[in-house]
């Protein structure tokens, strides 16, 4: 009987190779997740990727269906349900399971299953799949089969990615002149709507486009990725109307510029551009600039927003009505391609019981805005100091502030905290006052391979869009009352940077806006109602809404404002909180009683427990068990402030009461009370046990389960497993010692 290896090479692909299926159109293991990060301490861990046996592409360019591959001992459909679970994942419509000999199909255009005597030829699920499916752009070559651009080397569209596009081009196909997508901070918008536009123009379905932003940084990172059209690429600015080029970039305010029937945008004909890519849509196309695209009504208008749809942004969706496409911040963390965060609140005396002044009470929303503080603002920058020395002084940190006066105040006590590093550019302020000065900056802080600045202070200018993957912290020291604004800000530090080995990032919160967390429409993940405040229990102040400003859009209102100095700000709390598996923001008492819970749902009592972890096998399968629910041995240690325990002790102390020993403890234990264990070998042999149980004390047991172990020091010495099999009369003989070794540990 063929195992699923064997039945894949010598019966699944000679079948799919029979009905039409070139290897082109075949991936084999296709991996199309990264697997959600999962910290321990301050490292982090990866839980399982997802893969499909086999993706099955019509071409290059867009995948139809999904193949798992089951042994000859399993029915055709036993791999079904998993199959259907990944196509929907991938919003693929067929999904199929064989054993070789059999095949089960799904299909998600009729919501049938059959079983079938052979594979679907790609030409016949191509036909089933657009059978009824009129388009208003009919032309020889389909921008739906146009291959993306790829670089060689380069990144190819993750699965979501190919979702998005193939979908804008769908609504593109069917001459939907609104169309929307909403893709979370760092799910890579740009670089979709870059191969939307090379699928429609290379076939010719459309000739210019018009990628239109606020922000000039915004523009020229656009501009840098559509970098394959080359010298198709032109851009708009202020007083120049250029009409030679095809793909062109621009900012509201250049278009806008000049006077009114003279303005920049009223130069171009009405249906100059046959698509327009609004970057950042929610923001800035529905105040006066909607005049811009009200003119060029008769393009193809594409919308892209990290925001789903709340009160604030309304006018977005009302305009381009429901996404073809969503992709959250949850999914993407859930698939492994955002980085976790975690929590730290921290409160003011003055931000907890509010500032009396005369007949009136200042609290959070009014500092900075209404009355300036330089005492709590110092308090606040020294915390903040204290907190990077512990965590990193040299990781690059955001801190948005009220205002740019509130932006210099701050860079000057980080500046002056931080004086001791010798380092002139260690915190800059980044705001639209700065002018060139502030954009030099910016593009050094955006720079992963520069190590300064390492702190920028801002207003807006930082908050939606900029690139900066390798910030570690974000930190908020003005208060935010606009979920939107504070998922795009949540966003400058949610981008992977394997370069600077960052995988998670930490939310600095001083006036209480994470908050927003626990509205369960962030992404669905409500917040425990019970924290455990380190320091004091107080409650952060739920604040009053009010207007966001926006820097660069308007020019900032400097009304005069009350300043008071001399009075005491401390610290009053703080909170930290971090994630479980499934996203719920958690104390450490919370990850200790989950723990708890899912331990005696795998263990039921103790024996149990000793049981599974003294074999290496059952001990492998029940540590998988908990790390798929986000518990981690590691993490336990650090929680409980006991690193050196053995993890067998902490799981045990956690689920049934047991005291907590060290490794150390054991080891000592294993080498007095089993002396005639250790007796029974040769000198050679005793030399690799005590090796082994030195490897255990430092590391844990786990290391013993580790056949590389025996290619390090000491054993290295010993001519490695080979070397080490030959003193206790072969590898099978090792293989049982060692396991005996691990059960005495436990003995003892």
């Amino acid at each position: 009987m063929l195992n699923e290896a064997d039945t894949r090479a010598k019966l699944i692909d000679p079948r799919l190779h029979l009905e039409g299926w070139d290897e082109g159109r075949i991936v084999r293991e296709y991996y199309f997740t990264e697997g959600r990060i999962v910290l321990v301490g301050d490292g982090h861990r990866r839980q399982e990727p997802k893969k499909a046996d086999y993706l099955l592409r019509y071409s290059d360019s867009f995948p139809i269906a999904t193949l798992e591959a089951k042994d000859e001992s399993h029915s055709p459909g036993a791999g079904l349900q998993q199959a259907k679970e990944y196509a929907q994942t991938m919003e693929l419509r067929f999904a199929y399971s064989s054993n070789g000999h059999g095949i089960e199909e799904y299909d998600f255009v009729t919501n049938v299953q059959r079983s079938l005597d052979r594979f679907p030829s790609p030409d016949e699920l191509w036909a089933r799949l657009t059978a009824g499916r009129p388009t208003s752009r009919a032309q020889a070559a389909n921008p739906l089969l146009t291959p993306y651009h790829r670089e060689i080397g380069g990144k190819t569209p993750r699965y979501y990615q190919e979702i998005a596009i193939n979908r804008v081009v769908e609504a593109v196909l069917r001459d939907q002149k609104r169309i929307l997508i909403t893709m979370a901070t760092g799910t890579g918008k740009t670089y979709v709507a870059f191969q939307v536009a090379w699928k429609l123009v290379k076939p010719g379905t459309i000739r210019r486009v018009l990628f239109l932003a606020d922000r000039n940084v915004l523009r020229d990172q656009a501009y840098n990725t559509f970098a394959p059209f080359e010298d198709a690429r032109g851009l708009i600015e202020e007083g120049q109307a250029p009409k030679s080029r095809d793909i062109y970039f621009s900012i509201y305010q250049a278009m806008y510029s000049g006077e009114e029937g003279k303005r920049l945008y009223q130069r171009y004909p009405r249906g100059f551009f046959d698509l327009i890519i609004i970057d950042e849509c929610h923001r800035s196309g529905f105040g006066t600039w909607n005049a811009i695209l009200q003119h060029f009504d008769s393009a193809l208008q594409l919308g892209m927003t990290a925001t789903p749809k709340r009160d604030d942004n309304v006018d977005t969706y009302e305009y381009f009505g429901e996404p073809v496409y969503t992709y959250s911040l949850a999914q993407g963390i859930d698939d492994g391609f955002l980085a976790v965060y975690k929590v730290h609140r921290v409160q003011t005396n003055v931000d907890a019981n509010g500032l009396p002044l005369g007949d009136q009470v200042y609290t959070t929303p009014d500092f900075e805005r209404v009355i300036r503080l330089p005492d709590r603002t110092e308090t606040i920058a020294t915390h903040l100091a204290h907190l990077l020395r512990e965590t990193g002084r040299m990781e690059k940190t955001m801190v948005f502030c009220v205002d740019m006066e509130h932006a210099a105040e701050m860079t000057r006590w980080l500046s002056n905290l931080n004086a001791d590093l010798g380092i002139a550019d260690y915190c800059v302020r980044i705001v639209s006052e700065e002018g060139p000065v502030g954009r030099r900056y910016l593009e050094q802080f955006q720079d992963k391979d520069r190590p300064t600045p390492v702190i920028a202070t801002t207003v807006d200018l930082l908050t939606t869009g900029v690139d900066a993957p390798s910030v570690r912290n974000v930190v908020f020291v003005k208060p935010i009352a606009s979920q939107v604004v504070f998922k795009q800000i949540v966003g400058r530090g949610s981008r992977l940077c394997e370069d600077t080995d960052k995988y998670w990032f930490r939310v600095v919160d001083y006036t209480g806006c994470t908050r927003l967390f626990e509205d369960p429409e962030f992404d669905g993940f409500p917040e425990a109602e019970t924290e455990e405040q380190i320091v004091a229990p107080k409650e952060v102040e739920v604040l009053r809404d009010k207007p966001e400003a926006r820097e660069e859009l308007k020019p900032e209102k400097r009304p005069q404002k009350i300043r008071l100095e001399g009075i005491t700000v401390t610290i009053a709390a703080e909170t930290y909180l971090e994630l479980d598996a499934t996203g719920r923001r958690l104390t450490v008492q919370e990850y200790v009683d989950y723990t708890r819970s899912e331990l005696l749902q795998v263990c039921g009592d103790l024996f149990a427990l000793q049981t599974a972890w003294t074999d290496r096998q059952k001990r492998g399968i029940l540590l998988r068990r908990l790390q798929d629910k986000s518990i981690l041995v590691e993490a336990l240690a650090i929680l409980l402030k006991k690193p050196d325990a053995d993890g067998y002790d902490l799981l045990a102390h956690l689920a049934f009461g047991q005291k907590v020993h060290s490794r150390d403890e054991r080891a000592k234990a294993l080498r007095n009370l089993h002396q005639q264990f250790f007796a029974g070998f040769t000198p050679e042999a005793r030399e690799v046990l005590e090796a082994l149980v030195e490897k255990y004390r430092l590391g844990g047991i786990t290391e013993l389960d580790k056949p590389e172990v025996f290619n390090v020091s000491p054993f290295d010495r010993m001519g490695g497993i080979i070397g080490v099999a030959h003193r206790f009369g072969g590898i099978e003989e090792l293989t049982g010692v060692v396991g005996e070794l691990q059960r005495r540990v436990y003995e003892a």
